[in-house]
This record gives structure tokens, C-alpha cells and sequence, in this order.
């Protein structure tokens, strides 16, 4: 795809999870195996609204990018070793949403990369996704790591900065 069909599409289909957590549009990336669903199930279960897993559509209007799920996926979660689970059925359809926007973005990644900042800079990354740039954090979701209470955390402090609360 050319970089002029990039900029002016203006939906795409992701490899991903999205959950909002308080009030605020997350979306979880990562390769396979590092846990996105299991962590997004976590969050489910601290209160939190799924609205795709796996498979994630995205559109922009005008400067900001929603998210949904496929209908055919819609309220289902797969978890390694548990298989698909209905969300609705465990949890309540108070814990799904159809759609929402999208402001933050976890990169949940299995080896720490070689350009992982110091502790002393930024962790906040840009994300670029159809022209729109997201505020990205890089996590490394190894052994013994509470993501769930870092995402948490993450999209706090976000609200804070942007006066959200």
C-alpha cells in the first residue's frame, strides 16, 4: 500500500484487543502468546468493558480512530488453555461495549527490545494508525509482571495529564 493510500484510508482490521478502562478506549497489541486476552480477561474481571478481541476494526473520523468487533466475534474472548469464552454468559453484557475510541495504546512484547528506554526517559511512545498518533506504552509481559494493574495504572495517569478525572 502506498503512502497516499495509507494516509486517506480510512479503516483497517487489526491483530489485537480492545477494552475500555474507565471510560477511556485501550487497545492492546502484541505478538501471539504474550498474553493480550488473558490480560483484557483480567481487566473484565476488575470491572472494565470488552469490546474486541482478536480482531479489532478500526475507523477514523476525521482525527480520531473507534474500534469494534466483527459481529461474528462479538462478546467472545479466547484464552489459551480455556478456549472461547462468552463474556456475556460469565460476566454480564454490563461488560461489553460495541464501539468506542480509541486514546491509548499497550504493546505487550515477549523479549524486552533493544531500544526499551532507560527508566529515566519517557515510557510513552507515538503509535501512528491511519494518519491518527496515539500515546503508546511499551510493556514487556514477561513472567511475574501484573499487567492488568500497570494498564490500570497507565490509563489513570492519563486521565490525570488530560484532566479527565
Amino acid at each position: 500500500m502506498s503512502s497516499i493510500e495509507k494516509k486517506y484510508r480510512s479503516n483497517i482490521v487489526i491483530h489485537g484487543v480492545l477494552v475500555e478502562i474507565f471510560g477511556i478506549g485501550v487497545l492492546i497489541t502484541g505478538e501471539s502468546g504474550t498474553g493480550k486476552s488473558e490480560c483484557a480477561l483480567e481487566l473484565i474481571s476488575r470491572g472494565h468493558s470488552l469490546v474486541a478481541d482478536d480482531v479489532v476494526n478500526i475507523e477514523r473520523e476525521e482525527n480520531r480512530l473507534f474500534g469494534s468487533s466483527p459481529d461474528n466475534f462479538y462478546g467472545l474472548i479466547e484464552v489459551r488453555g480455556i478456549g472461547i469464552c462468552d463474556i456475556r454468559q460469565i460476566f454480564g453484557a454490563e461488560y461489553l461495549i460495541k464501539h468506542c475510541e480509541i486514546r491509548l495504546c499497550f504493546d505487550l512484547q515477549g523479549d524486552i527490545p533493544a531500544d526499551q528506554p532507560d527508566r529515566a526517559s519517557s515510557p510513552i511512545r507515538e503509535f501512528e494508525l491511519l494518519a491518527v498518533k496515539l500515546p503508546k506504552y511499551v510493556l514487556p509481559a514477561t513472567r511475574g509482571r501484573n499487567l492488568p494493574l500497570l494498564i490500570e495504572t497507565a490509563v489513570k495517569l492519563y486521565r490525570l495529564k488530560e484532566k479527565l478525572v
